[in-house]
């Protein structure tokens, strides 16, 4: 079996509206990943009331490209908290994927704050 090599490239508004609408409505920044032309990620920052909230979606395609996924995130990441203190995130809560993903990021729940809010300081990395 072989694998389409994927594509990683900064996300337009035409990339968001086909792929996630609702993220429309935010100021973002972000990039997309494509296999063969097709968008199968989309991740990035986007500013919601006051903080910097990172945020990702994949189609179950993307799934295979984990490491290349990861290696994304981080850098960005570390790029992003050169410019700012903390980056929020909200992992949705029927992925249990998603909370142990953002550990092995490096962010770190916030009890002390109602719903299930996590979040990443520039001095962790």
């Amino acid at each position: 079996m072989s694998w389409a090599k994927p594509v990683i490239r900064p996300a337009t508004r035409e990339d968001v509206a086909k792929f996630s609408p609702e993220s429309l409505t935010r100021t973002f920044s972000g990039v997309v990943g494509e296999v063969d032309g097709e968008i199968v990620a989309f991740g990035g920052f986007a500013h919601i009331g006051g903080r910097v909230h990172g945020f990702c979606e994949f189609k179950p395609e993307a799934r295979r490209y984990r490491v290349l996924l990861h290696r994304t995130a981080v850098a960005m990441l570390r790029t992003e908290l050169t410019k700012r203190r903390f980056i929020y995130a909200a992992p949705e809560a029927d992925l249990p994927v998603a909370e142990a993903w953002l550990l092995r990021l490096g962010f770190k729940r916030l009890d002390e704050v109602p719903g299930n809010l996590w979040r990443i300081s520039s001095k962790a990395l």
